[in-house]
């Protein structure tokens, strides 16, 4: 009988294989890939455009460019695995997860990781990982989670000698959305009103391209930086005001951006693939940036 596992080289080239599976806008439930690699491919070949973001979502504290991470969920969870591992290679308890019902329970829509269970065991000298995703974009998230997995695969390798490693990634909903930015707070977000009048309060063009940023698509509806520009922009702040800008246009798409995002946030509760409200709401937000260009 053949091996259901697919030869790759590298992780390059599995990321790839993925995204091209699943067409733009596509989703496929019970997704899954079986991949085989050389142990050497995981410390010669990291996915080095999001390595920097991968160690980030490690981290055991949430950094302050991201909504959340796994790090934060997982605790001591790989120390746990590495230990199963060099103690009991076939064991069945090696592994963490980043989730139990309590972190679901009356969440509604509020983030929670997506990435849910690793597992790992060697048998035959060959470590088998398993990963576990209530869903997955595949063109930016995957290559990140990859790369989280490559990083943890290295620890492993570090304490276990092995000929082959054979990874399965099971996703209950697998999507493609290119243009999704990866759970990370944009650089708006993290500007209080202050902040906005102590940076732009003499050239306020350059918060056009800050607002831009955060019009690409998330998962996540944030207000913060909107109610920034709203503070910063109040009636009684007027000494505050950036000299050519013509406030009220600003205040009025602020507030059919923050109105699209309370409906979007809304509908969410119910569907999770919306688009028509979301396109409103990243269009509403084009406009503000608009606004400060003029």
């Amino acid at each position: 009988m053949s091996s259901p596992y697919v030869h790759y080289d590298n992780l390059e080239s599995l990321s790839k294989h993925v995204a091209q599976n699943i067409k733009n806008g596509e989703r496929k439930i019970n997704f899954l890939v079986q991949a085989e690699l050389e142990p050497l491919s995981f410390k010669r070949y990291p996915l080095t455009d999001v390595t920097a973001k991968a160690e980030k979502w490690a981290q055991k504290e949430v950094p302050d460019d991201l909504i959340f991470n796994h790090g934060s969920f997982i605790g001591e969870g790989m120390s746990h695995l590495i230990s199963e591992l060099e103690i009991k290679p076939d064991s069945n308890r090696a592994l963490y997860s980043l989730i139990n019902q309590k972190d679901i329970d009356g969440r509604g829509d509020e983030p929670i990781p997506s990435f849910m269970v690793f597992q790992c065991v060697v048998v035959d000298n060959i470590l088998y990982c398993t990963a576990y995703f209530r869903a997955l974009e595949v063109c930016n998230f995957l290559r990140i989670n990859l790369e989280e997995m490559r990083l943890n695969i290295c620890k492993i390798l570090d304490s276990v000698k092995v000929t082959l490693v054979r990874l399965s990634i099971f996703t209950f909903s697998a999507y493609s959305k290119p243009k999704q930015t990866p759970l990370e707070k944009c650089r708006l977000d993290r500007l209080s009103a202050l902040m906005l009048a102590d940076r732009y309060t003499i050239d306020f063009k350059p918060l056009a391209d800050l607002i831009d940023e955060k019009s690409l698509e998330t998962t996540a509806v944030i207000d913060s930086g909107l109610n920034a520009i709203n503070e910063w922009l109040a009636d009684d702040r007027k000494d505050k005001w950036p000299k050519g800008l013509n406030v009220i246009p600003v205040r009025q798409a602020i507030g059919k951006a923050l109105e699209a995002g309370a409906r979007l946030r809304a509908v969410r509760k119910k569907f999770s693939y919306e688009t028509e409200i979301s396109a409103e709401y990243v269009d509403s937000i084009k406009e503000i940036a608009e606004e400060f260009r003029k």
